[in-house]
């Protein structure tokens, strides 16, 4: 890419290219230095219109990898072209093979796409969940889950044996009937989820919300690690559900508690959250 900029530094394209590839970066990469989280907390309190530049790199990104494909196929048909005008251009071809296909992409052949051995984003989900998942799926009702403690955002740590999970509460990747496990940003749903979490946490009664939410199974993950955000204690959500006498502790696997509503009203087609 630098040689391709270097190349075309003389066309009457050149700068526009360059300020296009310069501010999609800048952009695109979100709240990452240099300057990234200042720039973006004044521009979402600028105007509201702003936030639909959250998560930049999927919807902005297109505007920096214009210019970058550019300057990358002017790069590498230059060098292609010098490469067989060369003396010894076989060599040349091996050398530059071996760094385009091995070196370069040598994350891809190690495994490491992640990151390294010592700081890898990779993680493994422990057996447990795919167990409970078919312990749950043997009931052919469609009642669905709730995933305990409950959070008031999106985000979740999880403490795995072979890595921490950080990121989008994931449960609704790991288990196959319905999740009700954090916000979507949706008015209606969300509504109703944070009603729900409120009195968990003023410890109110939850039986309306749980039959209106048609929530049958209540699965509490030991896994969740709080982090200083607002994570109900485990010891309180426990008392809560023992507490109540129509829920009924159903079975443990791994660290994952499975409880059971059982007073789940009939749902009418079309109904519900």
């Amino acid at each position: 890419v630098l040689y391709g900029v270097i190349k075309w530094r003389k066309s009457s394209t050149f700068w526009f290219l360059v300020m296009a590839l310069g501010i999609g970066y800048f952009v695109s990469k979100g709240t990452n230095p240099p300057l990234g989280k200042k720039f973006f907390s004044i521009l979402f309190r600028l105007n509201p219109i702003f936030q639909s530049l959250r998560n930049p790199y999927e919807k902005f990104g297109l505007a920096f990898l214009l210019p970058y494909s550019f300057f990358f196929a002017v790069g590498i048909t230059t060098m292609i072209e010098r490469i067989r005008k060369a003396q010894y251009r076989y060599p040349a071809a091996i050398l530059s093979s071996i760094v385009f296909f091995i070196i370069l992409p040598l994350p891809f052949w190690t495994g490491n796409v992640f990151g390294t051995e010592q700081s890898n984003a990779k993680v493994v989900v422990p057996e447990y969940y795919a167990a409970a998942n078919q312990y749950i799926n043997k009931d052919s009702s469609d009642g669905r889950i709730l995933m305990l403690p409950m959070i008031d955002g999106d985000g979740k740590h999880l403490k795995w044996k072979d890595g921490d999970y950080w990121g989008i509460e994931p449960s609704e990747y790991l288990f196959d009937k319905s999740i009700i496990g954090k916000i979507y940003r949706t008015p209606y749903y969300d509504e109703k989820y944070l009603q729900l979490y409120k009195y968990f946490k003023d410890k109110k009664d939850i039986n309306s919300l749980l039959d209106e939410m048609h929530i049958k199974y209540l699965l509490i993950n030991y896994d969740s690690v709080p982090d200083g955000t607002s994570l109900q204690h485990f010891k309180e959500v426990e008392e809560i559900l023992k507490n109540n006498n129509y829920i009924k502790h159903d079975k443990k696997i791994g660290n994952l508690d499975i409880y059971q509503f059982q007073n789940l009203s009939p749902k009418i087609k079309g109904e519900g959250v």
